[in-house]
C-alpha cells in the first residue's frame, strides 16, 4: 500500500495525471465496444425481422439491451 502522505506534490500530480489518462483510454475502449454491441443488436433485430422471430426470446439479446440502457 502506498504511503501518499510522504509523496511530494509533483509526484501526486503525476500519479493523478497518469490515472486520469488511463481512465480516458478505458472509457474510449468501452465506448468502441458499445458501438460494436449496438451494431450487433441491430443486425440481430434485422435477421429476426426477416425470419419472423422475436428477439426478446434470446437471453443474450435481452442482456445486451439491458447493458445499453
Amino acid at each position: 500500500m502506498a504511503d501518499f502522505l510522504s509523496w511530494s506534490q509533483p509526484n501526486l500530480a503525476n500519479l493523478a495525471a497518469d490515472q486520469q489518462a488511463e481512465i480516458v483510454l478505458l472509457n474510449n475502449e468501452l465506448a468502441r465496444t458499445l458501438v460494436v454491441l449496438k451494431g450487433l443488436i441491430t443486425a440481430f433485430e434485422y435477421e429476426c425481422d426477416i425470419y419472423c422471430k422475436k428477439p426478446m426470446r434470446n437471453p443474450a439479446y435481452v442482456a445486451a439491451i439491458e447493458l445499453l440502457k
